[in-house]
């Protein structure tokens, strides 16, 4: 029975080093392996564009999980293969209560043209340093197809992100949205 190999790698603390670049031993690694037959991948939170400033997307041989993923793309055919989209409404009503509620909280929303700003704050300015050319700023009424939002990232300082993963739970249910925390402050 023949063996298939298969690495499927996330990006930040485990192939980007603490710069976000992939250290040279990591290409190479890759590169030996897949040209030895393996089967090579990223997963990550990342959307499309976002990866391929940081890594040579040339690698990936096979379908990559993007965007925590919200949906799989095949690099090398350039072809969107699977797209899961939040609940339109929901997010949209989540977005107007947290508006109001959390001010000083901002966020972007995933698409696949990049980011949706809606509100830019100091800790979300901050946080697209390394991916400003993918930001698209946008006013509310511009928003109001939701549609095709793959996920929300919230930016604010360390203590609030508890207060706010709270507060969603109880205005969407437990199980509306899937909570992830990927610093203190996103």
């Amino acid at each position: 029975m023949k063996e298939i190999k298969l690495i499927v790698t996330d990006l930040d603390g485990t192939f980007l080093n603490d710069q976000n670049c992939a250290p040279d031993a990591n290409l190479r690694a890759v590169e030996m392996f897949t040209a030895n037959g393996g089967r090579f991948a990223f997963a990550s939170g990342r959307t499309i564009q976002a990866l391929d400033t940081l890594v040579p997307v040339s690698l990936a041989n096979i379908p990559c999980i993007l965007c925590n993923g919200s949906y799989i793309y095949d690099f090398r055919a350039k072809q969107m293969l699977r797209e899961l989209f939040l609940e339109p409404e929901l997010s949209k009503a989540l977005l107007q209560k947290i508006d109001s509620e959390f001010p000083e909280i901002g966020y972007r929303i995933a698409v696949r043209e990049g980011f949706l700003i809606p509100k830019m704050t100091e800790s979300l300015r901050q946080g697209l340093y390394l991916f400003q050319e993918q930001a698209i700023p946008v006013t509310s009424p511009e928003l109001h197809d939701a549609s095709q939002w793959y996920k929300i990232v919230f930016h604010g300082r360390a203590g609030e992100m508890d207060s706010l993963k709270q507060f969603i739970r109880e205005f969407s249910g437990e199980n509306a949205f899937a909570l992830s925390q990927s610093t203190d402050f996103l």
